[in-house]
């Protein structure tokens, strides 16, 4: 009895006890971690900064990467089981800004914590969406390194006027986007000027007017249908069909706001700036109709 009645061993025995509890409480944090993710690209995000077996519940289009698929699903953003979320017992769910869901609305009810994300119109909000997910896990360093490891895929930058006029094609019937999306800041990092980059939208249906009068100089497509604009009247007139300098690109990257856009950007680069794969000496010729 005389060790406890030592001030100093007291003191000792305390700080031990402390550490004790911080080692049991960090231990119990991290298998408390458990998200649900409602974004194919969250879900990727995800995986990139080591957060990946912390998940437990994704969209029923989270597919990649391939562990992905093996999570339960909750369900599409439009049509999410708030239910299924409810029983994966999420530390937090990882939801988009938007007006047309309820979803943040419902998990809220169910006294679920909910992570609301603002919507990509940008390169540096994705940026931003990979920092608030590392956050949220507590994985902020690898979630820097991502960020770093991206920006440097970025291409050097283009003056105004030597980008080239580019068509976005993104879904069938011309619908194409402004520049309140991500893709087009995609297209001019990667040295394009979008033909409608002054329209303040994200994704609109523009008049075939409107395009023969732009004569874009290029054509990237997501579509997965490019003789929807072939077809049109007078589309031999527009030097990209012309020239054939047209590009068509996985949809189900492109639609992404995640990592995988990045090795796209240089693609796009190389395909509007032929001259720069040349000057790197692979010779490559990247001006024909290419889908990857």
């Amino acid at each position: 009895m005389v060790f406890f009645n030592n001030a100093a061993f007291r003191r000792a025995f305390a700080a031990l006890l402390l550490c004790l509890c911080l080692f049991f409480n960090s231990s119990a944090n991290a298998s408390d971690k458990r998200w649900v993710s409602t974004m194919p690209s969250y879900t990727e995000i995800l995986f990139e900064i080591g957060a990946g077996d912390e998940i437990v519940g994704v969209s029923d289009y989270c597919d990649r990467p391939a562990a992905a698929k093996k999570i339960a699903k909750v369900g599409s953003y439009y049509t999410p089981s708030a239910e299924k979320i409810y029983s994966l017992k999420p530390s937090a769910v990882f939801i988009p800004v938007s007006s047309v869901s309820r979803l943040g609305q419902d998990l809220e009810k169910l006294k679920l914590r909910v992570i609301m994300i603002p919507q990509e119109k940008s390169v540096a909000d994705i940026f931003e969406t990979i920092s608030i997910l590392a956050k949220e896990t507590g994985h902020i360093d690898e979630g820097n390194k991502l960020i770093n490891s991206l920006k440097g895929m970025l291409p050097e930058p283009v003056s105004y006027g030597s980008r080239a006029k580019v068509y976005i094609d993104v879904d069938s019937g011309l619908w194409t986007c402004g520049s309140m999306s991500y893709l087009n800041d995609l297209v001019e990092r990667a040295g394009g000027l979008n033909v409608f980059s002054s329209v303040r939208k994200n994704y609109f249906q523009a008049a075939w007017e409107s395009v023969l009068n732009e004569m874009p100089e290029y054509i990237i497509s997501v579509s997965g249908n490019i003789d929807d604009i072939s077809g049109r009247p007078l589309a031999s007139s527009i030097p990209a069909m012309r020239n054939k300098k047209i590009i068509e690109l996985d949809r189900n990257i492109v639609s992404r706001p995640g990592p995988a856009l990045f090795p796209l950007i240089k693609q796009i680069n190389n395909f509007l700036r032929p001259e720069q794969e040349k000057k790197a000496g692979t010779g490559k010729d990247l001006s024909e109709n290419t889908k990857k």
